[in-house]
This record gives C-alpha cells, structure tokens and sequence, in this order.
C-alpha cells in the first residue's frame, strides 16, 4: 500500500503532465513519484472537494464543489500545469457540472456521477458549451464511447453523444452505472447487469439492495 493522503473519499486518479493526480474531498493532491509521496500545493488548497480533472493539450480542466456550499460548483482552468487556475463559471453560463472529462478532441462535463443529471460538450476547448439533448440520467464513459441510464432504459453513444443505441428497457430506475471497453455494468434494485459486448448480450446477477448505490 502507499502513503496516500489521508481523510476523505478519493473522487478520481488521473495523469497530468506526467504526474500523478488525485482528486479528493480534502483538495487536490499530486504525487512525481508513482503515489509514493504526496504534494497538496497552497494553491490546490483554494478547491475543497475536487471531483475531477482532465488534460487537454497543454491545458488542464478542474471541477470543483465548496466543502460548505456544495451547489456552488465551478469549473477551473490552467494552461500552466496547475501553478494559476482561471475559473470558467461565466464561460459555461451556470452550467456547473461535477465531472469533467474528454473523448478525442471534445470535452465533456457530467452534472452528477449520483444523481440524475445532464452532460455539456465543448468542441473548442472549453470556450462555449452545448447542452445533450437527454436529460435526468446517470453517466459514465471511457476514452471511447457515453453511457447513458435513466428510468426508462440504457442507452449507449459512440459519436459524442449525439445519438443512442438503445440497450436496456426498464421500468425500474437503473443506479450509478460503470463503462469499461467492452464491458457495461449496470445495478437495478435487487439485479446487477453485466455485458462483456457492449451490450450485445447480458448477465443478471441477483444482488443484495444495499449494494444498489455502491457498485
């Protein structure tokens, strides 16, 4: 095991500019070494509650909640490797989402990974930001394709989000869903669906409910 920081629930690991970066309720926290030490730099102490982080070229995305005042998401830019950060709240015109991340060229950011919610896309590098058309799902992704779940189905996109293939029909809302290659997971209440074909095919694996929220 290594010498993480301590205290609060880890939101995301990502590599930026060759380091090590770890987003956390207690602020963001990066490591040169491969997690062996850890630096939270006095201007990484500013963001509380660091959800997410993402590279795109030379510059650097942050999403950010106040520890205290969680509606009060902002979405944070640096072009000089996290030294100085400019924040983007008029850029996305109140369009606060909690996670940030990127396929090929377009950059995306997901209202909520728990909580029904929509997604934005920027295709100019984070200057202006577009609304997906579906609304009040649960998202997850890879470095390829958006997974959509709602109430009334699964839905999976391998063009930006602007279509759907349809993959599930539920009348019972589906939890957090996970995205990996080609592989889908899925908890509904008491049943947990896995594909290993991006859906082509499905396991139902009876589950306890608690499990539901922490899969």
């Amino acid at each position: 095991p290594l010498e993480g920081p301590n205290g609060g629930n880890i939101n995301q690991i990502a590599t930026i500019h060759g380091e090590t970066w770890l987003c956390s309720y207690n602020g963001l926290f990066r490591s040169s070494d491969g997690g062996e030490t850890w630096h939270n730099e006095a201007v990484f102490g500013d963001f509380n509650n660091v959800q997410g982080v993402t590279q795109f070229g030379d510059t650097v995305f942050l999403t950010n909640i106040g520890r205290f005042e969680e509606t009060l998401t902002d979405v944070y830019m640096s072009t000089d490797g996290g030294s100085s950060w400019i924040p983007l709240g008029a850029t996305l015109q109140n369009n606060m989402p909690h996670r940030i991340y990127k396929i090929d060229d377009v950059l995306f950011g997901a209202y909520s990974r728990y909580f029904p919610g929509q997604m934005i896309r920027s295709f100019d590098y984070g200057i202006t930001w577009e609304t997906l058309p579906a609304a009040n799902r649960l998202w997850a992704w890879d470095e390829r394709r958006i997974l959509s779940v709602g109430y009334n189905g699964a839905y999976l996109s391998d063009d930006y989000g602007f279509t759907y293939k349809e993959l599930l029909i539920s009348g019972q809302y589906f939890s957090i869903p996970i995205l990996k290659g080609d592989n889908i997971f899925i908890p509904r209440q008491d049943t947990l669906f896995i594909s290993h074909n991006l859906g082509a095919s499905w396991n139902k694996i009876p589950t306890p409910a608690i499990l539901n929220n922490y899969i």
